[in-house]
């Protein structure tokens, strides 16, 4: 596997490239985001490790750039400052993982070789013309990106469990990115002219077919076909055979998500946890602090934190050696309380989620459809944005474990209400095409999370004004003025009036 490396700290970034290197690992190393752009223009890297904080061009202006050269690798961001945000930025950037500096070693090496499973690709000429297919496969259809690469995931998860050989292997990759398109073509052929974009006739898509048929046929009885439909099967919560078998939806409800995980943790509404399939009271808990670390290394990402970060973060005013005990002391309390020692771990330098844990925490699913519906947005799939933001809206059922006092949760609580009031705001202007009241519902949601927000206002107005309701059109501006003068001290921008003047027409 080819990795870039760009910091601009010399020291590390010797240490990483003789580590990586000594691994096994092909390295090239740049100082600069400039230079970075320069190595990415002359050859392919399946892996992009980017400090964020760098002179010139920072990290993430240099990702922004090294997307459009290489953007079917794997992006990890490393940050040198503890900051709460990290993992929110992260995942602005639409990068794949991050680290915070100073990392646990043994961490960084294992994130590389997940990546390198997941990266390894094959040696025949047809399969590496079939991968430069699925380079190009966000351009093709970028609906059904996301799709494929849960699927990937799930294949490789039981291809480790398998017995196949690198030939079988390397078809089921590629199988979890293709077969998607076969139930698209279908539809295609069935309704009206999709909306994604269907290869051309100069495509190789006779080898795709091939494929396609291959892996995927009806009755197919290969090893390989039957990872295949069990990995699509679990990507949809449900359970395969084959075309014709039942399936089982998938569900929000924790009962149902406790039988598929075995940790399910609510956030939204309350902090809500179901383990082995009994619900973790809060009267288990010995102390809040421990309650609350707990849902702080869940919220991490499987990531371990270091001791010093932790410290900080729920004992900024005590003395190093009385922080260390009180976390010592949390984390037994946190252990005793999940009835599992081993669910909280001790990694070399701090403390983190055992990594092989299944579990499911709404507000990392709630980060995950936020960036896809942006991305669907961005591409002009506003139906499928508006899916999104729809299953955003059902999983936001309340402000982010409201009981919980502490600096770190606020910011996330606050962070959450901003994308779910963009959600709103963007899916209000979505529905105002075709469903003014219901446009109006959205822009009122958004009101109510961030109640100085203009292009909310203005959807409103306009909902108001095609259901010709032109009385509350007049009322809600003034409101708008009124709000904005109270909370910002501000008049209505140029934009708004002018949506104003215009409803009133």
């Amino acid at each position: 596997m080819d990795i870039l490396l760009v910091d601009d700290d010399e020291t590390l970034r010797l240490s990483l490239t003789m580590l990586l290197e000594n691994e096994g690992y092909t390295v090239a190393a740049a100082e600069s985001g400039e230079r970075a752009l320069d190595l990415a223009r002359e050859h392919y890297y399946d892996l992009v490790l980017c400090d964020v904080r760098m002179p010139g061009m920072d990290g993430i202006e240099a990702v922004g750039h090294l997307k459009d050269s290489i953007a079917d690798a794997y992006f990890i961001v490393m940050t040198g400052y503890a900051s709460e945000e990290a993992p929110v930025e992260a995942l602005r950037l639409g990068v794949n993982d991050y680290l915070n500096k100073p990392f646990d070693l043994p961490l960084f090496l294992e994130k590389v070789r997940s990546v390198a499973r997941r990266r390894r690709r094959p040696t025949e000429t047809s399969g590496l013309g079939l991968w430069d297919m699925v380079s190009s496969l966000r351009e093709y259809l970028p609906g059904l990106a996301a799709q494929a690469e849960i699927v990937e995931e799930l294949c490789l998860d039981h291809d480790e469990a398998s017995s196949l050989d690198e030939r079988d292997t390397d078809k089921l990759r590629l199988g979890a990115w293709f077969h998607p398109l076969a139930s698209f073509e279908q539809e295609a052929t069935e309704s009206d002219p999709p909306q994604e974009v269907i290869p051309s006739a100069s495509d190789p898509t006779d080898e795709l077919g091939r494929l396609l048929r291959e892996l995927a046929i009806p009755g197919e009885r290969t090893a390989v076909a039957k990872l295949l439909y069990k990995a699509l099967a679990l990507s949809k919560g449900g359970v395969a055979q084959g075309r014709g078998c039942s399936s089982v939806a998938t569900s929000d409800d924790p009962a149902v998500l406790a039988a598929q995980n075995r940790l399910v943790v609510t956030t939204f509404g309350g902090f809500h946890l179901i383990l082995d399939g009994k619900k973790v009271t809060a009267k288990t808990w010995q102390s809040a602090k421990a309650r609350w670390l707990f849902l702080y290394l869940l919220t991490r990402g499987g990531q371990s934190v270091p001791e010093g970060r932790l410290a900080e973060t729920f004992w900024p005013d005590s003395p190093s050696e009385k922080a260390h005990r009180a976390l010592v002391s949390s984390v037994h309390r946190a252990r005793k309380a999940l009835n599992d020692s081993d669910l909280i771990v001790r990694y070399d330098c701090g403390y983190g989620l055992a990594r092989d844990c299944d579990y499911s925490l709404d507000s990392e699913d709630f980060i995950e459809t936020y960036v896809r519906g942006g991305r669907f947005h961005h591409a002009g799939d506003l139906a499928k944005a508006l899916e999104c933001f729809q299953a955003m809206s059902e999983l936001y059922r309340g402000d982010f474990v409201l009981d919980c006092p502490l600096r770190w949760c606020s910011a996330l609580r606050d962070d959450y209400r901003l994308k779910m009031g963009d959600a709103y705001e963007k899916g209000a202007a979505i529905l105002l095409l075709d469903d003014a009241q219901k446009s109006e519902d959205w822009s009122r949601r958004a009101l109510l999370l961030e109640s100085t927000s203009e292009p909310a206002w203005a959807c409103l107005l306009r909902a108001l004004a095609s259901q010709g309701r032109r009385d509350q059109v007049e009322a809600s501006y003034q409101n708008c003025v009124q709000t904005l003068e109270t909370e910002l001290n501000l008049k209505p921008g140029l934009a708004l009036r002018q949506v104003y003047e215009t409803c009133l027409v």
